[in-house]
């Protein structure tokens, strides 16, 4: 969310990958949530996306996606998860 959240306080051109599309799909939009959590996570990125123009949210595979996978190990074990 912390991206989302900086574009629509800042503006700009954001791309957003993940290598979930069930996750991926739903920000965007495009694929109901079932899961309560995860009904609550899509409200939350729908209302930053629809305040946020210049975000788009891809989903990539995960062979592709190793760049992003790594710095999102990294964040993980800096915030002790």
């Amino acid at each position: 969310m912390s991206a989302l959240e900086f574009a629509q306080i800042h503006g700009g051109l954001i791309r957003v990958v993940g290598d979930s599309r069930l996750v991926v799909e739903q920000a965007n939009g495009r694929w109901k949530a079932k899961d309560a959590r995860m009904k609550s996570f899509q409200k939350m990125a729908r209302g930053l996306l629809e305040n946020s123009p210049g975000v788009v949210v891809e989903w990539e595979t995960r062979e592709n996606n190793e760049k992003a996978d790594s710095l999102a190990s990294i964040t993980r074990y800096e915030q002790g998860f």
